[in-house]
Formats: structure tokens, sequence, C-alpha cells
């Protein structure tokens, strides 16, 4: 049977392989304010076979309605991201959240390579922190996006994650948004007067990235592909 999810309750979920960044994020978890009628919960999920799988078991394991997946070396900083996530969960129709992506995507499928990216993170994929802004364009508060990055992805829906496909670290971050726009849920970036969130992942191993991009290609061509497509 389908687990009842508990509405009071959120779960923040991360694979990890590296205690040490594991320990730091966690850290700063415990730091953030969370109103009282909140329960809030940590998943740690060692040994993944990939990012899917891993985040397919911590879900399943969870009777959390709000599951926070979050890389081992991102960091929030914004103290109350907890309540703010919430009240964007509040909004009709908002199925997943995360801080920085795009509301269209290129041909190329690489998200930054968007002409329309949103949200702001401070980064260390350059081999320095940088703060990375790009504005939103819809209103004041969010902006709807069609993919989100996988440095950080809030749900307040429990959708499978394509393990079936995506067998290693690349583009399931993309692939669940699509899986949520596919399930007729909004994707949101919040705006962010300071930054939510550092991810501090230095420069990139792409091992596997062009595989998997072409995977992603082939399964959501007529979503990526579609000239009708609007945000809106």
């Amino acid at each position: 049977m389908p687990i009842t999810l508990n509405k009071n309750k959120l779960c923040f979920i991360t694979c990890v392989n590296n205690e040490m960044l594991y320990e730091r994020c966690l850290a700063f978890l415990k730091l953030l304010a969370v109103p009282p009628e909140i329960t809030v919960e940590y998943k740690a999920v060692r040994k993944a076979a990939s990012m899917c799988a891993g985040y397919n078991k911590a879900m399943l394991d969870s009777d959390a309605k709000y599951k926070i997946y979050l890389h081992q070396d991102a960091y929030i900083i914004y103290p109350y991201f907890i309540q703010r996530i919430l009240q964007l969960f509040s909004k009709q129709n908002v199925g997943l959240l995360g801080v920085v992506g795009a509301q269209t995507l290129p041909e190329s499928c690489v998200w930054w390579q968007s002409e329309h990216c949103c949200g702001r993170v401070i980064d260390s994929a350059a081999g320095f922190l940088n703060d990375l802004i790009y504005p939103l364009r819809d209103t004041q508060t969010s902006s709807e996006a069609l993919v989100v990055d996988g440095l950080l992805m809030a749900t307040q829906y429990d959708l499978p994650w394509r393990e079936d496909l995506f067998k290693g670290w690349h583009f399931y971050d993309l692939a669940q948004s699509l899986e949520f726009y596919k399930a007729g849920y909004k994707t949101v970036v919040p705006l962010q007067p300071c930054p939510w969130v550092m991810h501090d992942c230095g420069i990139a191993k792409l091992c596997d990235y062009a595989k998997y991009n072409e995977v992603f290609k082939q399964e959501y061509q007529k979503i990526i592909s579609a000239k009708s497509f609007t945000i809106g």
C-alpha cells in the first residue's frame, strides 16, 4: 500500500560518498529555522548505485510530504529556507522547486546554455566561488521553470526517479523536472535577494555526461522540441 504522507513533516535526502562533506551539509541544515508544526528528518543514502536509485530508496522510506533532495556539497545558508518553500508549495499546483534552472532548453539540453536561465546560487564549478544570478521574469516571488538543477530539488509529491534510464550521476535532475511537467505539476525557482545555497562542487567530473545527455534527448524529445512550449 502507498505510504500516507505526513503534511507536517519534511525530509532532507542526500546521497553520500564523502562523510566530511555531508557532516558540513548537515551542520547547515540543523541551523535552519523550523516552524513549530513541522518535524524534520535527515536521510543519508550510502553506496547508492546511482542518484536516481538512492533517491528512490529514500523517498520510499520516508512518509514526509515535503522532501528536499540535496547534494552533499550543497549548503543551505538562508535560515528561513523551510518557511519560504512551504509558502511556495502553498500556491496552486506547484510540485517541484529548485534554486536555479531554466525556462527553456537549448538543442544541447545543457540547461545553463539556455537563453532563459533563472535563479541564484553561489557555485564553484568554475574553480572558485561565484555568485551566479539569473533574473526572474514572471513575478516578484518566483518564476516558473521547465527544469531545475539537481544541487537542490524540493518536492511535495512523490514521483519515481527514472533509475530505469539514468544509472549514473547526470541528467537525473532534468529528467525528474520533466516527469513533474508530464504529471501536470509546476516547477518554480524562487526570487532570492540573497542566495539560499552555496554549492561548493568544484570543477565537475563529466564521466558519462555525453551518454546520459543522449538518453535524455531520446526520452524527452517531444517535450524539449515542442515549439509551442510556454511558461505560464
